[in-house]
């Protein structure tokens, strides 16, 4: 086997070769700049025919790019190596007539063992040979760095081919890395463009590793999940300086009017306002990068959205408060000025109908490559194995090859047709903003408990300005009923563990037990815990119609106060979703609330709880 020294020699040789050659070096592609019908071909092998990075990469370029006809194909093969590549080039990737094509190849090059260098020369020369051939067609090569091979992934789950394979685990991680540097070198002397997929993929593992040690973007060690396709996306986009911006809506008051500019991002029209409201059109040229659900992890690990896809609003100039901003007629947050003037981000705000728009062309999209473009790669490696075995099956293959064109053709008619859904469904259009003044009504005089009812003798009393929750059983109710609203309140643990509780869109009748609580509506926990079944700021349900909800446990230890600390809870209801946050921190989403309208409470239980500054702002 190849000691340490061997290879770090191998790699210096590369160096000496390349200094030794002379000549001028060529400014490496900086950018991927696709126009009206151009093509950009994925080459590549089983990594390329899980039809995910490209998908993900493809969703960017339409939503980014409404206007421009982008024509996307995937030439991945699983099993596929270099010398594969050539075999099907002229078919299956020149006679697109590509402007840029991506390669990531070297997977399956290195065979799963310690570094080889007669396995390298192979890769070199094929590579070397398929590089010539892209030349040759004018496009463009951008080349890429193989992915991980994740051996922790592999020592978890005891895979059954890596079990005879100890070099595998033990070194084909940095044999891997070995062939990316290559291939950065390559592109550095040839003038090509080059993407480093390897190392963010193992950034991100090994940061995770640190608080789970058996966190995974790569499950079988081999093949990245949807989530590390999402970090290969990302890398490519990063890497090749894509635009980043969707939409940077500027707004200042301006005398007795107001001024909003949106830069070279869109259009805006039909401007008024005064001090308390701001309304205008925008017809932005984009629509943000949305992803489907299941990539949803990677796109918050590489901070994609923010970095990739801002989506900006800025406004100065309104009367202290807090505004609730409508698009379309639909709510789609409240914040107080400071925030309005700092920025809000809408990229990833599911409730905006640009948002909704750009997840149904990703829909279509992963529609389109599970359709059409997954089964024409089936088809391209079908064609591999009666390939390799045509002397032995001479029969099955003459049959196979007759009739592959017209079934290559087919789906490619079909992909033509998600295309054209695609670019139909991905027209950017005008949209109202209405940014208005939201009053805000308190709940709590400090004095009594004026407009609320105490249920089931619930020990609830006023003491120095504050709410006292007195353990016992019971809870209390507003007498009023609210639909869509901000609820915020002050609150702290007198005593450890202390126990309580929110109640929000409840109904006013009790469960007939000792407890006395709800029996139908939800409930926000406030309990002094950051673990267990319902740590501090999750959603309990309490007779209320099924719902979806997650918590993210790593902000709530971030914002918890301890006990005699005071806490601040903003909890916000529009439609049917929810969202908790807790001293500023978002703790707990929620969707699929099917109560829409009902009483807000607080719960008696266990310990000594205090309450202050409890208000609300109603906004429907």
């Amino acid at each position: 086997m190849p000691s340490f020294r061997t290879i770090a020699s191998i790699l210096f040789s590369i160096g000496l070769t390349h200094a030794a050659a002379g000549g001028e070096l060529q400014s490496p592609v900086a950018k991927i700049e696709l126009q009206d019908n151009d093509t950009l071909v994925f080459l590549g092998d089983s990594i390329t025919h899980q039809c995910l990075y490209t998908q993900y990469v493809e969703d960017y370029f339409y939503t980014r790019y409404p206007s421009t006809r982008i024509h996307f194909h995937n030439a991945g093969v699983g099993g596929d190596k270099a010398q594969d590549a050539l075999i099907r080039f002229d078919q299956d990737v020149a006679s697109f007539k590509p402007k840029y094509i991506t390669v990531l190849l070297g997977m399956n090059d290195g065979r799963y063992q310690h570094f080889n260098h007669d396995v390298f020369g192979t890769y070199e020369k094929d590579m070397t040979a398929l590089l010539g051939r892209i030349a040759e067609t004018g496009a463009t090569t951008v080349l890429m760095s193989p992915t991980m091979f994740d051996a922790g992934a592999a020592k978890l789950k005891n895979s059954g081919w890596l079990k005879d394979r100890p070099d595998a685990i033990a070194y084909y991680n940095g044999v891997l890395a070995f062939y990316g540097a290559w291939l950065r070198e390559q592109a550095t002397d040839r003038g090509l463009g080059f993407v480093d997929l390897y190392s963010p993929l193992n950034r991100i593992t090994f940061e995770q590793r640190k608080s789970d040690p058996s966190f995974t973007l790569v499950a079988d060690s081999v093949h990245p999940g949807a989530n590390g396709q999402v970090v290969m996306a990302y890398a490519i986009l990063e890497q090749m300086h894509a635009n980043r911006n969707v939409s940077a809506l500027s707004a200042h008051r301006a005398g007795k009017g107001w001024r909003v500019r949106a830069g070279d991002t869109g259009k805006v029209t039909q401007v008024e306002g005064d001090d308390r409201s701001l309304h205008f059109t925008f017809h932005a040229d984009a629509l943000p990068w949305v992803l489907p659900a299941e990539a949803k992890l990677g796109y918050a690990l590489t901070k994609a959205g923010h970095k990739l896809s801002n989506e900006r609003l800025v406004v100065r100039g309104l009367k202290p408060g807090r505004y609730q901003v409508k698009i379309d007629g639909v709510l789609i947050g409240t914040y107080a000025t400071t925030k309005l003037a700092t920025r809000v981000e809408l990229q990833s705000n599911p409730r905006t109908p640009q948002y909704q728009q750009a997840l149904k062309v990703a829909a279509l999209n992963a529609e389109r490559n599970e359709k059409a473009i997954r089964p024409l790669r089936n088809l391209w490696r079908d064609m591999k194995v009666r390939r390799m075995k045509k002397d032995s099956e001479a029969e099955a293959y003459k049959e196979f090859t007759a009739t592959f064109d017209a079934r290559v053709a087919e789906v490619h008619r079909l992909a033509e047709e998600y295309e054209d859904k695609i670019y139909a469904a991905n027209q950017t259009a005008p949209r109202r903003y209405e940014i208005s003044r939201v009053e805000t009504e308190s709940l709590f005089n400090g004095k009594k408990l004026d407009g609320w009812v105490i249920e089931n003798d619930g020990r609830f009393s006023v003491r120095d300005g504050r709410l006292f929750v007195d353990k016992g059983t019971g809870w209390l109710r507003s007498a009023r009923e609210y639909g869509d609203f901000v609820l915020e309140m002050d609150f702290r643990f007198l005593e450890k563990e202390a126990n309580s509780g929110i109640f929000v869109r409840t109904g006013p009748t009790s469960k007939n037990d000792d407890k006395g609580w709800p029996d139908n509506g939800y409930q926000i926990q406030c309990m002094d815990t950051l673990t267990g079944d319902y740590p501090l700021g999750t959603m309990i349900p309490y007779g209320a119609p099924p719902f979806v909800h997650e918590s993210d446990l790593d902000a709530l230890a971030d914002a918890y106060r301890p006990t005699k600390q005071w806490n601040h809870y903003e909890i916000t209801c529009v439609g049917e979703r929810l969202t908790v946050k807790l001293n500023g921190r978002t703790i707990t989403t929620a969707h699929d609330i099917k109560n829409l309208r009902g009483h807000v409470g607080i719960q008696a239980e266990l310990g000594l709880l205090e309450f202050r500054n409890i208000r609300i702002s109603v906004l429907d």
